[in-house]
Formats: structure tokens, sequence, C-alpha cells
């Protein structure tokens, strides 16, 4: 992270692949990582819940701007394209642009996007994609 401690959610972005082209023009993303454990609770238990490790996954989801005569267009279209074939898998990064800051990289598969055109105001998309393997740490 950036030496000054506190990251501004600006700095961070959605990107697909190792590319340094964000998705879109972002205006806010979101990284989530849950460990669902496994109930082990039986019957010498004394009636209190007992669990071990579970599955681990993540999730990420972002929003942005669409200008459709720029590559954001082109970025719905692409992610348009990859929904319609549902065996795609692709590799995102969850970062900053800062070299020496850590980021989150795994492969996930998108399962949501939306375009809202409100009247007269900005049009916008929103992109959701679910773990497809493990989530691991890189450096800038």
């Amino acid at each position: 992270m950036p030496t000054t401690g506190i990251v501004n959610g600006t700095s961070f972005g959605v990107y697909i692949g190792n590319s340094n082209s964000l998705i879109a023009f972002g205006t806010s993303c979101a990284l989530s990582i849950t460990h669902n454990p496994r109930n082990t609770t039986t019957a010498v238990s004394g009636g209190y819940t007992s669990r071990m490790a579970g599955t681990l996954d993540w999730d990420v989801s972002c929003d942005a701007m669409v200008a459709m005569s720029t590559a954001s267009a082109t970025a719905f279209y692409q992610m348009f394209s990859t929904y319609l074939d549902t065996r795609v898998v692709m590799s995102i990064r969850f970062k900053t642009a800062v070299s020496g800051d850590k980021y989150f990289q795994g492969n996930a598969i998108m399962t949501s996007m939306s375009m809202e055109a409100p009247n007269e105001q900005s049009t916008t998309m929103s992109v959701s994609f679910a773990a497809a393997g493990p989530l691991t740490i890189g450096t800038v």
C-alpha cells in the first residue's frame, strides 16, 4: 500500500488479466472474502455448536461509467461476450496502479452485469465476479 498509510478508494480498481487497464471508467469496486466453516456438532457436544475449517470464497464487484464512443463501450461489449460464453474463467486483479503496492488476484467467473441509463443522467454499468479458484497476493 502507499506509504501514507490510508488508501483512497479512487486508487483501487478491477483489472482483467495482467493488463493495466481498468474495467471501463470505474466508480467503485468491492472485494469480499469469506470463510464458510463446516458444522461438526454431535450428540456429545453439550448442546454447543462446534465447527471446523471449511471452504474459502471470494467475489468482486465493480461499477463504472459508460461512454459508448470510448474504450468503456468496448469493455461492456467484451464483458457481454464473456457472459454469453459461461465457460470463460477470467484472471482479475483488485489493485492500485502504485508500484510496490500489494494486490489481490485470482481466477473468477462473471456472474452478473447490468447497464443503467436513467433519463438525463450518466449511463453506468455493474459487473460481478465469483471465485473460480484461490485468491492470491502479489505486488504491483
